[in-house]
């Protein structure tokens, strides 16, 4: 299908959970932590005010829906209105049957509002990755102490069993020598 062809299969994939998630009974939302989460919120963002706009809730309109989404964070991901209003305007011209044009909005944005954006979202993960690896290094450390304190106390009661055992031998020792010395005269 050429209308297809213009959005990756991944968008096409990520729309389609989005569609699934869109359900009633689907209460999460995409996780806005990295750059591809955002695109996900938004995305989900999109397909939810469509299908609220269309009303038309069938399999076909939904699956409209998603390839136009799809294409639009595909080629742009902007949040300009301009664009928005195109992206509705192709829905809306597929969604009724007429002749839809091409797409109409513009290419990638590169303003300097998404590079820090972008920036960001790397920075948050570059943050995350570290305090996973600083709470590894942290259990590691506290098992290390652990096992050590647990073979300290093993060391010690076998210590203590030993010097009892000594303690044992040597007053049995003194109780033979009692009796077989004199002790019972």
């Amino acid at each position: 299908n050429a209308r297809r062809a213009h959005a990756p299969r991944e968008a096409r994939q990520s729309v389609a959970m989005t569609l699934e998630a869109t359900d009633p009974k689907a209460a999460s939302r995409p996780s806005t932590a990295t750059l591809e989460g955002i695109k996900e919120a938004l995305t989900h963002t999109l397909v939810q005010k469509f299908s609220a706009k269309f009303a038309d809730t069938s399999a076909q309109v939904r699956s409209i829906i998603a390839d136009e989404v799809a294409g639009f964070m595909s080629l742009t991901g902007s949040v300009k209105d301009s664009d928005i209003e195109s992206l509705e305007g192709r829905i809306r011209d597929r969604v009724l049957g007429a002749k839809s044009a091409a797409r109409r909005y513009k290419g990638p944005v590169n303003d300097e509002w998404a590079e820090i954006s972008a920036f960001v979202a790397e920075e948050g993960l570059r943050l995350e990755s570290e305090k996973k690896a600083k709470i590894a290094a942290q259990k590691k450390a506290y098992q290390a102490e652990l096992d050590a304190q647990v073979a300290a106390k093993a060391a010690k009661k076998e210590e203590a069993k030993r010097a009892v055992l000594a303690e044992k031998a040597e007053q049995e020792a003194q109780l033979e020598k009692w009796r077989g010395g004199g002790g019972a005269q």
